[in-house]
């Protein structure tokens, strides 16, 4: 198809997506990508030797080898495909109506599957929360708060609070120090319980509600904006008690996407079939830099247990 419906789908896409557009993207010339990656350092000596003392030596900080190893993380682009297909007897004036909204739809269904890689995973990518395409279950990158309890543990109220938000980003440890480096990131059920929180700033506040609402950012609290996605489910009852993701703290710069090339919409006619195939296809992954200790976490998730 031509470059203006490519256009109009990589910005539906985008209008589409809540959580992805937190994060950087990388473009990457290649399915796998190694990207250097430069650790912190242990601190500089004063003394009044050269190298010949090794504890002159530059090392990476916690190392005790006297070397300093520069880090290194592959970056995965994986093919995330969607398409339909319409048949030869529709009708000529109907299909210029209809291609825009298959379009949009396309569009809608790479945004969602985009989040909800990043947020729960899937077979090929370890997300922020689940790592099988289950919130809480496989191996995940965010780490469980150790401050802040099952929610609905009292039976009262299975409400997140600011308290609680700020509560997780102090395990963030120095990657939480700056609030524009944070984004926490909850369901719609606690978006709501955190509209009635004095903690949170409205749109009003904070800035362009127009740019805000785009993106699906809702607000503020103590400076880290909050968004909002319908790809964490909301409190699901089982066995009396909530299960999932309440909400999560995640440092953004910690976390890449590699994008291989862009976004593709072609169609092929079948004549066996009589039909038109349109297919949407993108390659792109989800990859963490630095990985977390405790206490100096880069994502940490209120869990319901």
């Amino acid at each position: 198809m031509g470059v203006g419906v490519s256009e109009a789908f990589y910005e539906g896409v985008r209008l589409g997506q809540k959580v992805a557009l937190v994060f950087r993207e990388i473009q990457v010339a290649s399915g796998a990508t190694v990207l250097p990656i430069a650790p912190d350092t242990e601190s500089a000596n004063f003394n009044n030797t050269g190298l010949e003392t090794t504890a002159n030596l530059l090392e990476e900080s916690g190392a005790s080898d006297n070397n300093y190893n520069v880090n290194r993380v592959l970056l995965q682009a994986f093919r995330l495909v969607s398409g339909t297909f319409i048949a030869n007897d529709t009708d000529e004036q109907v299909v210029i109506s209809v291609l825009p909204i298959i379009t949009s739809a396309l569009a809608r269904a790479h945004a969602k599957a985009i989040d909800s890689a990043i947020l729960i995973g899937n077979s090929s990518i370890a997300g922020l929360v689940g790592g099988a395409g289950t919130d809480g279950a496989g191996s995940f990158l965010a780490a469980d708060s150790a401050l802040v309890t099952d929610p609905d543990a009292s039976g009262t109220s299975d409400a997140i609070t600011g308290a609680n938000l700020l509560s997780i980003r102090s395990e963030m440890g120095k990657y939480g120090m700056n609030p524009n480096d944070v984004a926490y990131i909850v369901g719609i059920d606690q978006y709501y319980n955190l509209i009635a929180d004095a903690a949170f700033s409205d749109v009003s506040e904070v800035g362009s509600d127009t740019a805000m609402k785009l993106v699906g950012q809702v607000g503020s609290i103590y400076g880290s904006p909050v968004i909002a996605t319908d790809a964490l489910a909301q409190g699901t009852k089982e066995a009396g008690a909530f299960t999932g993701t309440a909400a999560c703290a995640v440092n953004v710069r910690n976390y890449v996407i590699p994008r291989l090339k862009g976004v593709s919409i072609e169609t092929d006619y079948e004549v066996a079939g009589q039909r038109t195939a349109i297919v949407a296809a993108q390659s792109l992954g989800f990859n963490e830099l630095v990985a977390g200790v405790t206490n100096n976490e880069p994502a940490v998730r209120i869990e319901y247990q």
